[in-house]
C-alpha cells in the first residue's frame, strides 16, 4: 500500500510542468487571435474631406454656395448623417456659423449671404466635421470678396462697417445657413440676414404699395373710357389722372372724369371713367387698411383741405 501511495504521487508530480505549459500557451495563442479582432472593432476610422465652393471671387449682395462631400479615408464610401459644421470669418467683422448633417450622398451644403455693403477682402472659412467611430477633422478655406460693379456701394471702407457711422449697415458683413433641408436639423441660429435697417425696408415697401395702388386706379379709369367708346387720347388722359391723383391722395374719380371731357370724350364716357375710378380707389383703399395703410383716409383728408378752401 505504501508503494503505491509513492508512485502515484511520483506520476502528478511528474505531469504538474506539462499541463502548465499547454495552459500558458493556449492563453498567449488566444490572445494573439482575439487582439485584431478588438482592434478592428475599436478602431478610429478617419475622414477625408472635399470642400467645393462655387465662386473663388464673390460680389457683395451674392450669395456664395459650398458643398461638403465626406468620405471614409480608408473605403472612400461616402459617410452619412455626419455633423458638419461652418464657420466663416469676414476680414474684421464678426463670424457666421451655421450647422447641418450629411445626406446619403455624404454631402452638406450651405449658403453664405454677403451684405451689400460687407468689407472687401478674404472670409476665411473652417469646416469642422464629427461622428462616433471618426476622428474629428477641420479644414481650412477662403474665399474674396469684392465690390460689385454699381457706383452706389462705392463707400468709405475707412469707416467702421459694424454701423457707427451709417444707421443703414447692419453688424454682420455675411451670414450663414445651411441650403438643405433634407435632414430636418440644419442649424440657421446664424442666419440672420445682413440687410439694411427696418425702417428703410418698411418705407421702401409703403411705397411700392402705394404705387401699386395708384396704377390700378389709373388702368381701371382708361379701360373704363375706353370700352365706353372714348377716344383712345381720351382713355390714356383719364388714366393718366386718374393714376396721379390716386397717388397725391387727391379725387380720382373727378380727375378721370375731367380728362375724358377735355379730350373731346362724352359725358357717358366721363362717368364710366369716374365710376371705374372711384370703385378701383376704394377697393385699393380697403387693401391698405389690412396692411395699416389707410389711404383712404388720407385721400378724404385731402379732400376735406380742398372743401374748407
Amino acid at each position: 500500500m505504501i508503494n503505491n501511495i509513492k508512485v502515484n504521487r511520483h506520476i502528478a508530480t511528474k505531469n504538474l510542468p506539462t499541463t502548465l505549459t499547454i495552459s500558458l500557451l493556449l492563453i498567449i495563442a488566444s490572445n494573439i487571435a482575439i487582439a485584431p479582432i478588438f482592434e478592428r472593432a475599436y478602431a478610429i476610422k478617419e475622414f477625408n474631406l472635399d470642400v467645393e465652393i462655387e465662386d473663388n471671387e464673390i460680389k457683395r449682395g451674392d450669395t456664395q454656395h459650398m458643398t461638403v462631400t465626406v468620405k471614409n479615408d480608408d473605403t472612400d464610401d461616402r459617410v452619412s448623417d455626419a455633423n458638419v459644421k461652418l464657420t466663416v470669418y469676414p476680414p474684421d467683422s464678426e463670424s457666421t456659423t451655421a450647422h447641418d448633417e450629411t445626406d446619403n450622398n455624404g454631402e452638406a451644403t450651405f449658403d453664405v449671404e454677403i451684405d451689400d455693403k460687407a468689407e472687401t477682402g478674404t472670409y476665411d472659412v473652417d469646416i469642422r466635421v464629427s461622428k462616433d467611430g471618426y476622428d474629428t477633422k477641420t479644414v481650412n478655406t477662403s474665399f474674396d470678396v469684392v465690390r460689385s460693379s454699381g457706383s452706389h456701394d462705392d463707400w468709405d471702407e475707412d469707416e467702421d462697417y459694424n454701423g457707427s457711422s451709417s444707421s443703414s449697415v447692419s453688424s454682420a458683413a455675411a451670414s450663414a445657413s445651411a441650403a438643405s433641408s433634407e435632414n430636418g436639423n440644419s442649424d440657421s441660429s446664424a442666419a440672420s440676414s445682413a440687410s439694411s435697417a427696418n425702417n428703410s425696408d418698411d418705407y421702401d415697401d409703403d411705397s411700392s404699395s402705394s404705387s401699386s395702388s395708384s396704377s390700378a386706379v389709373g388702368d381701371a379709369a382708361a379701360a373704363a373710357a375706353a370700352a365706353s367708346g372714348a377716344s383712345s387720347a381720351a382713355a390714356a388722359a383719364a388714366g393718366n389722372a386718374a393714376a396721379a391723383a390716386a397717388a397725391s391722395g387727391g379725387d380720382a374719380s373727378s380727375a378721370a372724369s375731367a380728362a375724358v371731357s377735355e379730350n373731346g370724350g362724352s359725358s357717358s364716357s366721363a362717368a364710366a371713367a369716374a365710376s371705374a375710378a372711384a370703385a378701383a380707389a376704394a377697393s385699393s383703399s380697403d387693401d391698405g387698411d389690412s396692411e395699416g395703410n389707410d389711404s383712404s383716409s388720407s385721400a378724404a383728408s385731402s379732400t376735406s383741405e380742398e372743401d374748407g378752401d
